[in-house]
């Protein structure tokens, strides 16, 4: 967060040592202002829904994203529609993968946004794979839409074939096919493994692969 000391307020506080992303980053001074934080601060809607199309296969990324009315419900069914709509007039129904860490639902609006979406859903979805993490704060959505939580060191036990502890490029390459339904192109996978793979830094690998959808 904008103003802490990691070494000060952080490490020097700590009795271990802490494992550090190499792609940790100041976050947004915008997040912690008073107001609503909507889709401005980190994007449109159409940037975060990516289709591959050798798959049929929609990525949809809701990270940072909050749903604050019922006007905002209604203008993010009806946007999704929008979007997806010339995807599935030209193949039919897409199967779509969507990333709810980070997201954010208002108390009171789960019931209008299952509504809403319901009606998407009909209209487009083949088959539907939803996926969080701590930060998903909506636990009543989270029972209501079926969301599938994961735990990080699990998968990653799970993906980890050999059990050395870390994590090569086809084990990673087949482990997110199997967990993710992500078919990871060869410069995809070879970005995600500039570094080592391993469960301390697994979690972050994964984000990566969702955002890069």
């Amino acid at each position: 967060a904008p103003g802490v000391d990691l070494q000060k307020d952080i490490f020097d506080q700590m009795e271990f040592e802490p494992f550090v992303s190499p792609d940790l980053k100041v976050m947004d001074r915008r997040i912690f202002l008073d107001g609503k934080m909507n889709l401005e601060l980190f994007g449109s809607l159409e940037e975060r829904v990516k289709y591959r199309e050798e798959d049929h296969t929609v990525f949809i990324d809701l990270f940072g994203i909050s749903l604050l009315s019922e006007q905002d419900v209604t203008w993010f069914a009806d946007s999704l529609d929008e979007i997806l709509t010339p995807i599935t007039f030209q193949r039919g129904p897409v199967d779509v993968v969507v990333n709810y860490d980070g997201y954010d639902l208002k108390t009171g609006l789960e019931e209008k946004y299952m509504k809403a979406l319901e009606k998407v859903e009909a209209k487009h979805y083949r088959n539907v794979k939803r996926y969080s993490g701590k930060a998903f704060r909506a636990a009543k959505l989270n029972t209501l839409a079926k969301i599938k939580p994961w735990n990080a060191a699990s998968v990653f036990k799970e993906m980890d074939e050999d059990g050395d502890g870390y994590l090569f490029p086809e084990e990673l390459r087949r482990g997110i096919r199997k967990h993710f339904g992500i078919k990871l192109k060869p410069n995809e996978l070879q970005s995600l493994c500039e570094s080592h793979v391993t469960v301390h830094n697994f979690t972050d690998i994964v984000g990566k692969c969702l955002r890069m959808r």
